[in-house]
């Protein structure tokens, strides 16, 4: 659907799932739509409390793709966008998230760039970092 991603997490036999608290309900989803990542420097479990106090659920990797696509139509920004100069990536400044979806028994972390490619990277449960952030997702039921 989006051919710039050019990523390997969204490629037929990836090994991405999501995470078995995502969110399996239907109606609106409301994420945060923020460019920059909220929830900066927790770990897992840090942000596991936070969706638990707030009945949030992790946010899926599908839903962080269009999420980001719709904020590139809207602000004219991707979330975490990070910038590419001359084929170097400019990282300084930017931010990734922490999703709930997983490769094997590590979380992923998100970010597109300004030409519209993704970059996935691994993290382990109790990583944290000052440019990472974690991502929810909240549903809105049908009226």
């Amino acid at each position: 659907m989006y051919p710039r991603i050019r990523c390997w997490a969204v490629q037929e036999g990836a090994s991405v799932q999501d995470s078995p608290y995502a969110n399996k309900t239907s109606g609106w989803i409301k994420v945060e739509a923020t460019v920059n990542a909220p929830n900066i420097n927790t770990t897992q479990a840090d942000l596991e409390k936070h969706a638990k106090d707030r009945k949030y659920f992790p946010q899926r990797l599908n839903t962080f793709i269009l999420a980001s696509q719709a904020s590139k139509d809207l602000a004219e920004k991707y979330l975490d966008e990070a910038l590419i100069e001359a084929r170097e990536i400019i990282v300084k400044g930017t931010t990734t998230s922490r999703l709930g979806s997983c490769c094997e028994i590590r979380e992923i972390k998100v970010n597109f760039y300004a030409d519209g490619s993704m970059g996935v990277g691994l993290l382990e449960p109790d990583e944290h970092y000052s440019e990472v952030g974690g991502r929810f997702e909240q549903v809105k039921k049908f009226n």
